[in-house]
């Protein structure tokens, strides 16, 4: 249940702020591991909500807000006028992510965060380092690791809910028949069922994946206690 003295986040189908520029752009914040030890030394700043009883701070909605802002610049632009629920929900939704990896038996390896530290500073390539790329981008390692750390379970608790998710081949047979309009090249002439039949599955598959992975992620929500302790949070930035 929602607390009825403080207003709850509204659920409006079901938002993720997702990695941005490869691996480097998820602007996530996490609870667990190291986390829990950061939280003694560093300024978190105020409790702005709560999930199930597990504090999300001031700190990471500046954190969220300003990756978001150093990709696209005024966040409004992307997210819309209601941008503050939107950012808000995103951090709720990093809470549940984390509540529910133990239920799939995810776990996040120091072998699996250097893992990914490599894998980001191959992308910077080698005139940079990653502490002089962390500099520019004002960003500490600790903060990288924690974002890390839960884009690594998204993604895992993703797999997980979508692993039985299939396609027949009846429905690409449909989807075929229904889209085949949209195949059709400027010479008029259109390419086979057996031609397009693995892009068409592999299309089908991502659109089924999301869908189930979108309703998982909304009912389990639904489930969760989410309590809101400061509705003007977002005028503290």
């Amino acid at each position: 249940m929602i607390s009825k003295n403080k207003r709850a986040v509204i659920v409006i189908g079901a938002f993720v702020v997702v990695a941005i520029v490869g691996l480097v752009g998820g602007a996530y914040a996490l609870h667990l591991g190291p986390w829990e030890e950061q939280a003694q030394s560093l300024d978190l700043g105020p409790v702005i909500a709560r999930v199930d009883g597990h504090p999300i701070y001031m700190h990471e909605a500046k954190a969220r807000v300003q990756g978001l802002a150093s990709i696209h610049g005024n966040v409004e632009d992307v997210l819309g006028k209601d941008w503050q629920e939107r950012v808000l929900r995103s951090l709720v939704d990093d809470q549940i992510l984390r509540e529910q990896a133990p239920e799939f038996g995810i776990t996040v390896t120091d072998e699996d965060i250097q893992a990914y530290l490599d894998k980001i500073q191959s992308l910077i390539g080698t005139d940079q380092t990653l502490e002089q790329w962390l500099t520019a981008q004002r960003m500490t390692m600790a903060e990288l690791e924690r974002r890390a750390e839960l884009q690594i379970i998204g993604s895992e608790v993703y797999d997980a809910v979508t692993k039985d998710v299939t396609v027949t081949g009846a429905e690409v047979r449909n989807y075929y028949q229904t889209n085949k309009e949209q195949y059709t090249g400027t010479d008029g002439n259109t390419p086979s069922l057996l031609e397009l039949s693995k892009t068409i599955r592999e299309s089908l598959l991502q659109q089924k994946q999301d869908d189930a992975y979108a309703a998982w992620l909304e009912s389990t929500r639904a489930r969760s206690e989410i309590v809101v302790v400061m509705d003007d949070w977002w005028r503290n930035l």
